[in-house]
């Protein structure tokens, strides 16, 4: 009875220690990169409202030395934003490159976002921030690490981050 008592209490200790592993590993990743996210889509939002409000102010035809006024203005906005939103992205790829993370299809999570977020900037574009490394992200990913003189592989890791870091500071 001794032995079996003793059988059963470590086939306890076992599964408790499994169940508090899965736990944390599935519900304790990242807590602060969600919250710093979130806080940073409300940054990377406000501005760029902003420059559409003057844009459309300067489009709206005032005398000629008022809209050079706003001209300037809005050049400063822009530029002011883009160097906002620059340092935020900027920083969330830092933390991909001293975290050594690599990412490929079938990722997910908000460092894809952070990832996909650049490539919008990059190209250009407003595609969807899904947090989901799919084809789309990965074909993207292909593009860019051509265009920088990385190889081709469409995985994104310390080297394709560092590369983006590289373009935010020259653009």
């Amino acid at each position: 009875m001794e032995t079996f008592k003793a059988y059963l209490l470590i086939v306890g200790f076992i599964g408790t220690l499994g169940f508090g592993g899965y736990w944390a590993a599935t519900s304790l990743q990242d807590p602060v990169r969600v919250v710093n996210t979130d806080e940073i889509k409300v940054v990377a939002q406000t501005p760029i409202q902003t420059i559409s409000q003057n844009q459309t102010t300067t489009d709206e035809g005032e005398n000629n030395s008022t809209e050079t006024q706003e001209d300037t203005q809005t050049q400063e906005d822009t530029s002011s934003a883009a160097s906002t939103t620059h340092s935020d992205l900027t920083a969330r790829l830092q933390k991909l490159v001293d975290d050594v993370v690599l990412m490929k299809e079938g990722s997910r999570g908000t460092r894809v976002g952070t990832v996909q977020e650049f490539l919008n900037l990059y190209n250009n574009t407003s595609s969807s921030i899904d947090n989901d490394y799919g084809p789309g992200t990965e074909a993207k990913i292909r593009t860019f690490q051509k265009a920088v003189g990385l190889t081709s592989d469409g995985e994104a890791g310390p080297n394709t981050y560092k590369k983006m870091i590289e373009w935010l500071k020259n653009n």
